[in-house]
């Protein structure tokens, strides 16, 4: 019984850690794009590609994070593009105060 509660305390420490490092980013998957768009149907809806090794992206995606400080209720969804890391991808949006931003990975 103790090995149980080892065991599922191990799991339960891996899979809080791979979340906490992905800083809100899912995974965007075929299929994905009626339901994430499905729910700002009739509302204005901007809907940013983006990519870690993007120079004009590196540069603007600090704008974004004070355009939605500014502007609460503003729908933008970020969809990162690259084949990086998961962890380069968060470092990204973390940097320009969009950690909390409805982010997707592909």
């Amino acid at each position: 019984m103790k090995f149980i509660a080892i065991f599922l305390a191990c799991i339960f420490a891996l899979f809080s850690n791979a979340y906490a490092q992905t800083n809100g980013l899912k995974p965007y998957q075929k299929g994905d794009w009626k339901a994430i768009t499905k729910p700002y149907a009739g509302h204005p809806l901007v809907i940013h590609f983006w990519g870690v090794t993007c120079s004009p992206c590196a540069r603007e995606m600090p704008l974004w994070g004070k355009f939605i400080a500014q502007h609460k209720n503003a729908e933008i969804i970020f969809v990162q593009v690259d084949d990086v890391s998961v962890e380069s991808a968060a470092k990204m949006l973390s940097n320009a105060q969009l950690k909390d931003a409805n982010s997707y990975m592909i």
